[in-house]
């Protein structure tokens, strides 16, 4: 987001526009089952149609404060920053989504990073797939994926497999 301070002005202007537009709606009270924001990216549950959805965001754009929310919708997944969300029954599940463009960016074992540094990478991602994985199976999709990601940056085998 550039500076510094732009998360937190971006915070405080949205939460500033949802309490003054969005909150107050009648039709989010009647159709918005759940709401969440982080930072400038919202992903909510709605009640109601898909037009009546495309309609409610349309009238969110309609504001004088320069905001305009760029949307997907869908009735059983959508991506939201790095998830991809979707329905198991009557329930939200989670796997782990990378764009189209993600590259295999991970830190080089290589490097001339201090060793618990390299040691910690591969644990953190193994958790933090673990976390955005409801399913025991997109995480041991996922993990097979990072494994092979992690190989191809030179890491050890008993590094990778310690961090899962």
């Amino acid at each position: 987001m550039g500076a510094k301070c732009a998360p937190t002005y971006g915070n405080i202007f949205l939460g500033w526009w949802e309490e003054k537009i969005v909150y107050p709606s009648v039709t989010f009270k009647n159709q918005v089952r759940n709401w969440y924001r982080y930072i400038d990216d919202v992903f909510f549950v709605w009640l109601g149609t898909k037009e009546d959805c495309i309609e409610f965001i349309d009238g969110l754009n309609s504001n004088p404060h320069n905001i305009f929310l760029t949307h997907s919708v869908s009735n059983s997944t959508i991506a939201f920053l790095d998830l991809k969300i979707f329905v198991r029954g009557n329930r939200l599940a989670t796997d782990l989504f990378r764009k189209p463009t993600a590259t295999n960016a991970l830190l080089e074992f290589n490097s001339f990073h201090p060793w618990h540094t390299k040691v910690g990478v591969p644990t953190g991602q193994f958790l933090r797939v673990r976390r955005n994985c409801t399913l025991d199976q997109d995480f041991l999709s996922q993990a097979r994926d990072l494994t092979d990601h992690f190989k191809q940056r030179n890491y050890p085998k008993h590094i990778i497999s310690t961090a899962f």
